[in-house]
């Protein structure tokens, strides 16, 4: 079971690399090592330390992302 967001970022259920966060949205394939979405925080990371500001979520992205129930259910 997977759930797209923003019709960008993939996240999956049983994803077993846990970083940045579980769960995590992959950016279009969940076979993209990077970038990578900590969607508690919206910090998007682009390697293992280094987070692309350019693409951190908006406040409003994320009440949009937490309010989605299939992200829920994930």
């Amino acid at each position: 079971m997977h759930f797209l967001a923003f019709n960008k970022w993939l996240f999956t259920v049983g994803d077993a690399d846990c970083f940045p966060s579980v769960p995590h949205g992959h950016y279009k394939r969940k076979t993209k090592p990077w970038p990578k979405l900590n969607p508690y925080i919206g910090v998007v990371f682009s390697s293992m330390q280094t987070e692309d500001v350019s693409s951190r979520l908006t406040k409003k992205e994320m009440k949009l992302l937490w309010n989605e129930s299939k992200f829920i259910e994930e």
